[in-house]
This record gives C-alpha cells, sequence and structure tokens, in this order.
C-alpha cells in the first residue's frame, strides 16, 4: 500500500490519465525500476496492480457491490502486450502471449463482466472485441483497424 503524503515515487502520468467510479476510486501510473505500474487509488491510499517487474497500464474501474474490476494490459517478459482484467488486486489475462491485445472498459451487470478493447489479428489489424465473462467475441471483420473503448450494458 502506499498513500499519497508517503508516495516517494515519480508519477510519470498526467492527472487526466485516470478514470474515476463509484466511490472514489481513481486510476493512475507510476514509474517503477523503468516500469510503468498501475496504481488503483480509493481515499487517498494506493494499491499497485503489478509487482513493476513488466510494464502495464489500466484504463476503466468499476465497483459491484464489494468487488472492484480494472481493465487494462500488461506486458509479458518477452514483451507481448496481454489484455488484463484486474478483480479485487488479482489478475486475470483475458489473451495470451500469442495474442497482442489491451482491454480498455469493464462493465458488471449481475454475474456478468463485460470487458471491451481490441485484440491483433494475424494481418497486423485492430480488431474490436468484447468479452464477456473471460469469452471473447470479435465486433469487427479485422480488414479495417477498430478499437472498443467502452462498454455499457443496459
Amino acid at each position: 500500500m502506499i498513500s499519497f503524503n508517503a508516495l516517494k515515487i515519480n508519477i510519470i502520468s498526467d492527472i487526466c490519465n485516470f478514470y474515476f467510479r463509484n466511490l472514489g476510486y481513481i486510476l493512475s501510473d507510476i514509474d517503477y525500476q523503468h516500469n510503468t505500474v498501475p496504481v488503483l487509488w480509493k481515499n487517498g491510499i494506493g494499491q499497485r496492480l503489478t509487482d513493476g517487474s513488466v510494464s502495464a497500464k489500466a484504463f476503466s474501474v468499476f465497483v459491484s457491490d464489494k468487488d472492484v474490476y480494472v481493465a487494462g494490459g500488461k506486458m509479458d517478459t518477452q514483451k507481448n502486450l496481454i489484455a488484463t482484467l484486474w478483480k479485487n488486486d488479482i489478475a486475470q489475462n483475458l489473451t495470451d502471449e500469442n495474442n497482442t491485445a489491451l482491454a480498455f472498459s469493464v462493465f458488471v451487470s449481475g454475474d456478468d463482466v463485460y470487458v471491451s478493447g481490441y485484440v491483433i489479428n494475424a494481418e497486423d489489424k485492430m480488431v474490436a472485441v468484447l468479452w464477456k465473462n473471460g469469452i471473447i467475441q470479435r465486433l469487427s471483420d479485422g480488414k479495417n483497424d477498430a478499437v472498443a473503448l467502452s462498454v455499457f450494458v443496459k
């Protein structure tokens, strides 16, 4: 845990790089040993989402009951970008090292968790995707770059 008062690490992202959601949650990044580390803040207390051994980025936070979900991505040790969903600080890879991907938004409705983002196809095009409970659905045909930046379920 880190706090605003005890933060001795250089924060590299500007204040616009976070996203507000219920209960005063904020996302930001810190620079830690030459890697970007996403930090989830609540009431002035920050919790790193990774250990800093690889770079990662978080874009969206959603609170459902007592569960906190964060969408983003992290590099694996071979520098492949993997779409990632954190639930209560526990990372779940949405893709593997064979698919460069990134998650931008998360929304929870009942027992269903929706995450939007993109994967890179064999033609090196971004394909807009939606994961529902970890199962991927392609939203575009992959002929042109497309990204799903946000998800909302009514």
